[in-house]
């Protein structure tokens, strides 16, 4: 009864050990890929915020005068169409707060112009809250760990 004893617990002990090393590796490739990606994300906000101050300006542009002519809709349609598309090909990149703010706000706008509104204090509030999303969305949760810098001994 006991020659089985010594194989199980060895069989175990085995089990046990390439589980683990496993885990490690596992790790390892989740943090390799945290640290490649953070790269791809921070370009990502930050191009992301250059699109925030494009559709600014052209919002600004168009609501600083009474008459919407189609010059000054035109470029702000043709903002919004820029930024969208721009949004279509990087939206993975970024955090799913920005991801909705941004297309929220690129709605909201679309149909400030289409309905062609006068100012309104709403747009630019949800403008300001895309922004806002955009810079807390390469927060601390998107850095990669960083190793602990030893104390030195005095």
């Amino acid at each position: 009864m006991s020659d089985w004893i010594a194989p199980v617990i060895g069989l175990i002990g085995v089990i046990l050990g390439a589980s683990i090393s496993e885990y490690r590796h596992w790790r390892a490739g989740k943090e390799r890929y945290r640290i490649i990606t953070f790269e791809k994300r921070l370009k990502t906000h930050q191009e992301a915020l250059s699109r925030f101050y494009q559709l600014y300006k052209a919002l600004n542009s168009y609501d600083a005068f009474v008459d919407k002519s189609d010059e000054r809709k035109g470029n702000l349609n043709s903002t919004i169409d820029e930024v969208l598309e721009w949004w279509k090909t990087n939206c993975l990149l970024l955090d799913e707060v920005t991801r909705q703010k941004m297309i929220d706000s690129l709605t909201a706008l679309r149909d400030h112009v289409g309905f062609e509104k006068p100012y309104d204090k709403a747009i630019h509030s949800l403008l300001w809250e895309m922004r806002d999303a955009i810079i807390r969305g390469i927060g601390v949760q998107h850095l990669p760990e960083m190793p602990k810098e030893p104390k030195l001994q005095e």
